[in-house]
C-alpha cells in the first residue's frame, strides 16, 4: 500500500495535513509507484485554485473539481480533490483552535470502533484467524469484521465455516461483520442465507456491485441480516440514490472518493434526513471526527496499516475512541519515516 501525504501551508504559518492511500505490495521499492505519482500530480494541478484562497473555501474547491471532471466525481481527480479538502479542513480547524468534530457539531464525545485487522488473515488457516479474533477481543475490541470471498480456490461455504468458528470462539457479546467485497453471486446468497442469518451479524458488507441495484434488492429480500455498502462509490448522487433505495441499512463511504470532509458532510445530511446511519471506510483518525460530529455517524473502522507513518496513533479503549482534542484532525506524521519517500513542493506562481 502507498500513501500520498498532502500539506497545505498558509501565509499565517498554519499547516493543514492529510493523506490518501493506494494499493501496493510489501516488496515494492521505496519510491512512488506510477499510480501515486499521478495522484500527486493531480494534487498539484489544483494548486492554482488554492493559492491566495482561504482555508474555508472548500465549497469553491468542490465547484472547481466538479468543473474539471466530465462526471460528478471519478478516480484520480477525486483522490486529489479529497486530499486537499481534508487538508483545508485541518488548517481551518487549526486557525480556529478547534478539533474537527467540534466544528462539525460535536454530536458525540466518543465513538464506537470496529477492528478490520482480520483482513490480513484472509488466507490464513482457520485456527489462526480464530486466534487473532480472540486476541483482538482480549485487547478490548467488541466488534470485528471478517473478510470473505478473497480465496480464489474456496467457496462461500468456506467463508461461512470460518465465520461460524469465530462466532463460537468469541461468543454472542461480540459484534461480527462479514465483508464479501462483491465476490459472491446471488446463488450463493440464496443457498447460505439461513446460515448467514443464524450467525447474528451486525451487517454483511458489499454483497453485490453498486451498479446492480436490482440485484442488491433481491439480496435484501433474502436476508434478515443488515446490509452495509457504498465504499466504492465516487459519486454523492449515486450514494443518495442508494440511501433512498431501501436496500441498505448502513451506508459505508470512502472519504477519499467522495470529496473528503466536505463530501462526508453532504452525505451525512442526506442520511440523517432518512434515518440511514453512516460508517466511514478506513481513515480511523479522520473517521472518529466524522462519526462524532453528526447524528448519522454510527461507527468507525480500525486498521493498523497507517500506524508506521503516524507519530500519534489513535487510542482505542474497550471498542471506543475519543476524537483528538487537538485543533484540526489530529494527524501528526512521523517525519523520519516520511523522509524515506519522494517529496514535491508547489508554491505560488511568480
Amino acid at each position: 500500500m502507498y500513501n500520498v501525504v498532502v500539506h497545505v501551508d498558509t501565509t499565517d504559518g498554519i499547516r493543514g495535513s492529510s493523506y490518501v492511500w493506494l494499493p501496493g505490495t510489501d516488496n515494492a521499492p521505496i519510491e512512488l509507484p506510477h499510480e501515486a505519482a499521478i495522484v500527486a500530480e493531480a494534487v498539484h494541478g489544483f494548486a492554482d485554485a488554492l493559492v491566495g484562497a482561504s482555508v474555508f473555501d472548500y465549497e469553491r474547491l468542490w465547484a472547481i473539481k466538479t468543473a474539471r471532471t466530465v462526471l460528478p466525481g471519478n478516480g484520480i481527480v477525486s483522490f486529489a480533490h479529497s486530499a486537499l479538502d481534508m487538508a483545508l479542513w485541518d488548517a481551518a480547524c487549526k486557525s480556529l483552535g478547534l478539533p474537527l468534530f467540534r466544528l462539525l457539531g460535536a454530536h458525540k464525545e466518543e465513538v464506537d470502533v470496529y477492528s478490520n485487522d482480520l483482513l490480513d488473515y484472509w488466507n490464513s488457516p482457520t485456527e489462526d484467524l480464530v486466534g487473532k479474533a480472540k486476541e483482538l477481543v482480549t485487547e478490548g475490541f467488541t466488534s470485528l469484521k471478517l473478510p470473505g470471498g478473497l480465496h480464489p480456490m474456496e467457496s462461500a461455504d468456506w467463508d461461512i465455516r470460518r465465520l461460524e468458528a469465530v462466532r463460537t470462539e468469541v461468543g454472542s457479546s461480540v459484534d461480527l461483520m462479514l465483508d464479501v467485497g462483491n465476490r459472491w453471486n446471488f446463488d450463493q446468497f440464496a443457498r447460505f442465507a439461513s446460515r448467514i442469518d443464524e450467525v447474528g451479524l451486525r451487517w454483511i458488507e458489499d454483497p453485490v456491485p453498486l451498479n446492480e441495484p436490482e440485484l442488491l434488492l433481491r439480496v435484501r429480500r433474502l436476508l434478515r441480516t443488515p446490509i452495509a455498502t457504498g465504499e466504492n462509490s465516487f459519486d454523492i448522487n449515486e450514494l443518495r440514490s442508494l440511501a433512498h433505495s431501501g436496500a441498505v441499512d448502513v451506508l459505508i463511504f470512502e472519504p477519499m472518493r467522495i470529496g473528503g470532509v466536505t463530501g462526508s458532510q453532504k452525505l451525512a445530511a442526506i442520511c440523517e434526513g432518512i434515518g440511514v446511519p453512516i460508517a466511514p471506510h478506513t481513515y480511523p483518525e479522520l473517521a472518529s471526527h466524522l462519526v462524532a460530529g453528526k447524528p448519522a455517524g454510527l461507527v468507525c473502522e480500525w486498521l493498523a496499516w497507517w500506524q508506521p507513518m503516524l507519530a500519534n496513533p489513535m487510542a482505542i479503549t474497550k471498542g471506543r475512541t475519543i476524537p483528538s482534542s487537538t485543533p484540526g484532525i489530529g494527524l501528526t506524521f512521523d517525519e523520519s519515516f516520511l523522509s524515506q519517500f519522494p517529496t514535491r513542493i508547489s508554491s505560488a506562481p511568480q
